[in-house]
């Protein structure tokens, strides 16, 4: 039996039925849009969130373009329409490039970005999943392969009293329940249990220290309607970035590189989380003695109530060599399966499309999908067409993080130019907008090419 170490308190009102069909663990954005898609096709699905209640509250947005656009109306016909409507459209990117504070560099990126606040997502996707099928407080401690099905054991967390930036791992258990699945998806999260059952490996700090917060946009002066503002300084290494989020609400962010680490250790051991006691001085310190390209970031950190202000250490996961355990019948998903540096933006539009095909591998099982023989070939076709895709993803994340370049930048193009990367990074986003089309890399590309032997597997799928 794999097991994690014990750690609940509360029942659940309704508790969940003792056999399902689909157990999802994890009800952020990745789990709940994966239930949208299989409720959309019939499947018995229910998910089940360690929290006591689903998550309102991240202090963070997301970016939705092209690809995770398509995944979303994949999953269910016109919720890309009901995402949109909960954030701005923003067609302007003004980007700033900086040297020791001063603008050397400033480019207008005409483009398409559906920009959210991430709570918003949340409510949309869980306002379409019954609340029947939501059992929040159980978090996931096990799961054993039986005969034609998974038993999955989950810890019963109540109340911590605790602050909330205590990360539900870290809260008390007082019980069990054992719920028998056809098939258990983890899509817990950077911090997933599942994947620590089944791989051991745990994320890893990617030198980068952030603070971001969403506020009313009045908190941040001279920010245009629709528009994204990001800069980026090419000696201290020092980002922000401005947005507005629709409806009233506006983002501002903070990000530092912390090369050695010492900026992390300073933190104490929690990776972080929403209001801890001094983040409002530590993101201001780090804006200290700068110019005005900072005045409007500075003067909404001043206005945000530290309680509103999310303070984390950045953290991915590696690849690892299967996403999925086929006798077992369970599968990653989300940042469970590739949780990456957020430079790119592609976190939540890759977990929209990992639940996208998710639904399209079992959909193409026919009536039976959940049967032994069936589950294998659907979730086999899901980690084919999915994991070098985010593992490609994941590498150019990395490559915008703070560790070193010879552990992040391919040894061919660490000789690259600025404008050589730029139009490598170009090459990169173009290929994702195609989604679904080429998911293991583009035929015509110079740099994203799929490897041959992957290509002609994707090709015998049809």
């Amino acid at each position: 039996m794999a097991v994690l170490p014990a750690a609940s308190v509360t029942e659940q009102k309704a508790p969940p039925p003792a056999e399902v069909g689909i157990a999802i663990a994890g009800g952020g954005l990745g789990g709940l849009a994966l239930a949208v898609g299989l409720l959309e096709r019939g499947f018995d699905v229910h998910v089940f969130e360690a929290a006591q209640e689903l998550r309102t509250g991240s202090g963070t947005i997301i970016g939705i373009t092209a690809n995770a656009n398509t995944a979303l109306d994949g999953l269910k016909p016109g919720l890309e329409r009901a995402v949109r409507e909960e954030g701005s459209v923003s067609k302007e990117w003004l980007s700033y490039r900086l040297q020791d504070g001063k603008e050397v560099e400033k480019k207008n990126i005409k483009m398409g970005i559906t920009v959210i606040r991430w709570q918003s997502v949340q409510n949309v996707l869980a306002k379409l999943v019954p609340p029947e099928r939501v059992h929040c407080g159980h978090r996931l401690s096990a799961y054993e392969a039986v005969q034609d099905g998974v038993d999955v054991t989950f810890d019963l967390v109540g109340s911590s009293g605790e602050h909330h930036y205590t990360h539900r791992n870290e809260q008390a258990a007082c019980g069990q329940r054992t719920v028998r699945a056809k098939l258990l998806v983890g899509a817990d999260g950077i911090r997933s249990a599942v994947r620590r059952i089944m791989a051991g490996d745990a994320p890893r700090y990617v030198h980068h220290l952030n603070w971001n917060a969403v506020v009313p946009t009045e908190f941040i002066p001279g920010l245009e309607k629709d528009t994204l503002h990001r800069t980026e300084d090419d000696v201290t290494g020092l980002i922000t970035f401005k947005a507005d989020a629709g409806h009233g609400w506006s983002f501002w962010q903070v990000r530092v590189r912390d090369t050695d680490g010492r900026l992390a250790d300073a933190l104490g051991p929690k990776w972080g989380g929403l209001g801890k006691p001094g983040a409002k001085q530590r993101a201001l310190e780090h804006l200290e003695g700068l110019g005005k390209a900072y005045n409007a970031v500075r003067s909404a950190i001043e206005s945000t109530a530290e309680a509103d202000i999310f303070e984390r250490r950045l953290m991915a996961n590696g690849p690892i060599d299967t996403w999925l355990d086929a006798d077992s019948r369970v599968v990653l998903l989300g940042d469970a399966a590739h949780a990456m540096h957020p430079g790119p933006g592609e976190g939540a539009r890759q977990a929209f499309e990992d639940a996208h095909q998710l639904c399209l591998a079992l959909v193409a099982q026919g009536p039976r999908a959940l049967e032994r023989g069936a589950v294998r070939r659907a979730l086999q076709r899901y980690e084919l067409l999915r994991k070098h895709r985010c593992e490609t993803v994941q590498a150019m994340a990395l490559e915008g993080s703070g560790l070193p370049p010879e552990e992040t930048v391919p040894p061919e193009i660490r000789g690259f130019t600025r404008e050589q990367r730029v139009d490598r990074f170009m090459e990169f986003a173009s290929w994702l907008r195609t989604y679904p089309n080429n998911p293991v890399g583009d035929p015509n590309s110079r740099f994203f090419k799929p490897p041959a032997g992957l290509q002609r597997l994707v090709e015998e799928l049809g």
